[in-house]
């Protein structure tokens, strides 16, 4: 997917926020690799990290090895950053292909959304039946999901959702009254509340010196 950059507010630290996978072509369906979607420190709201600013003896690029692995969404990582600079989150597969993430991930107040979706191995471009799709919404800096079960069931936080049928196509977040909404949209023409906390709307701040969102 594309990169997606945003700061924790509390900590004002910057994050790169990506997922791994493709669907360009018919030949991807059957893919069973598995794909994961990456929290990755770099730097402050003042400037992103150089090779000086990491901990010694390490050298870009960072790979894998360098962040600790999301086991349970739904509880909070500890990071050490002199040991760590993020998180990665498998995303597995499910009967005959795996999850993979190819439409941009979303952000707003330190949590960053995002949509996996799997298509059965037989699909061909003339027939997309059976696509799956999954929202996660992370809080960025302990990679705990923020969402809630569908139809208001239980009281603790849940890995992922699924809000519409198909695949998922978009994602955004909303203000509604002076607060965050997550809206889902599927290839069917459907668009659902994505039930979570995301807190208040709020001004726009500085990520960059040249990049600002709001």
């Amino acid at each position: 997917s594309r990169p997606q950059v945003l700061v924790h507010g509390a900590s004002k630290r910057r994050y790169v926020t990506v997922g791994t996978g493709r669907l360009l072509d018919t030949g991807d369906l059957p893919s069973t690799t598995v794909q994961r979607f990456f929290g990755i420190m770099d730097g402050t709201s003042a400037a992103p990290d150089r090779a000086s600013d990491l901990p010694a003896g390490w050298s870009f690029p960072l790979g894998s090895s360098r962040c600790v692995q999301v086991t349970d969404p739904t509880k909070a990582l500890a990071i050490n950053p002199a040991t760590h600079r993020g998180w990665y989150l498998d995303l597995g597969a499910t009967g005959d292909t795996g999850w993979r993430v190819v439409d941009e991930p979303r952000s707003f107040n330190g949590i960053v959304a995002f949509t996996a979706i799997r298509a059965p191995a037989n699909s061909t471009p003339c027939s997309v039946s059976g696509f799956e799709s999954r929202v996660y919404a992370l809080e960025v800096s302990t990679a705990q999901s923020r969402l809630r079960a569908l139809g208001g069931l239980g009281t603790g936080y849940v890995p992922y959702v699924t809000p519409v049928e198909g695949q998922g196509t978009d994602l955004r977040f909303v203000s509604v009254a002076g607060k965050a909404r997550l809206l889902a949209g599927g290839d069917g023409g459907t668009v659902a509340d994505v039930p979570g906390e995301f807190g208040g709307t709020s001004g726009p701040r500085m990520l960059g010196w040249r990049e600002i969102v709001r």
